[in-house]
């Protein structure tokens, strides 16, 4: 297709939907995550799993909303902190088998930089791979 001036590239998020589109024959879970620093560099992490291990945010992409949206709702109902998106980070896939048969989880990571954390939600550190409670299956080891 020729471009005469006003085309314009799809939007990442656009993008990556389509690539990992669920089907029938291949269930896909779509969710988003945020490897969250502050002005000083450091990451933020939080106790979101069950066991009490850390984690970096992550969220479910619901129907219609794009990555960058679903971003900034889980954030704010999870922590009640807001961000700014800084740039893509990757796609981490995983194929899990549970009840439901076996389906595919995609993490969408952008890098985000922490505007406002009114409830101080989050552990600060400046290297998360030294913290032994990570769940690292969890956060995108190879992105950092």
């Amino acid at each position: 297709m020729t471009c005469s001036g006003n085309c314009k590239p799809k939007p990442l998020s656009t993008h990556i939907m389509t690539k990992f589109a669920a089907t029938q024959a291949n269930p896909h879970h779509l969710s988003v995550g945020a490897i969250l620093t502050d002005s000083a560099g450091l990451f933020a992490l939080m106790d979101e799993m069950k066991d009490g291990s850390l984690g970096m945010m992550t969220g479910t992409v619901e129907d219609g909303e794009s990555l960058e949206d679903c971003l900034h709702r889980e954030l704010q109902e999870e922590t009640g902190a807001t961000c700014k998106i800084t740039g893509f980070a990757g796609v981490t896939q995983v194929t899990i088998n549970d009840h439901r048969g076996a389906w595919q989880k995609s993490v969408v990571w952008f890098f985000c930089t922490i505007t406002d954390d009114p409830r101080g939600s989050f552990e600060w550190v400046a290297n998360p791979s030294a913290i032994e409670s990570i769940d690292v299956g969890r956060w995108p080891i190879g992105l950092l």
